[in-house]
């Protein structure tokens, strides 16, 4: 009885690690996908944003039925397509001294 209970325990310890290292990654995927949010994925990069939400409600998915490997592996994509939402996002603001700049006020070339 002793003796199946000591092989339990690795066992138990390396699911829970599992376990850890996916929620980790789960967090992680959240946070970048609220970064890219925040910074205007939604308009910017709207396919990244899309696929970021879908990876991470899948990852999710996963975990809660303790498939957590796959968790960890979907929710690492996830981050992924968030960042890259969020490097599009950026790269596609324009400055706030370049905004309200009309045709107007932009310099006229001499004819």
């Amino acid at each position: 009885m002793m003796t199946s209970r000591l092989l339990l325990l690795p066992a138990m310890l390396l699911l829970s690690g599992c376990a850890v290292r996916a929620g980790v990654r789960l967090v992680s995927a959240d946070h970048a996908l609220d970064a890219a949010l925040e910074a205007g994925g939604e308009d910017a990069a709207i396919y990244e944003t899309t696929l970021a939400r879908a990876y991470l409600e899948k990852a999710r998915e996963e975990a809660g039925h303790a498939d957590y490997g796959a968790a960890e592996t979907l929710a690492r994509q996830a981050r992924a397509f968030a960042e890259s939402a969020r490097r599009k996002a950026a790269a596609s603001t324009v400055p706030d001294d370049v905004e309200g700049l009309d045709d107007a006020s932009r310099p006229r070339r001499k004819e």
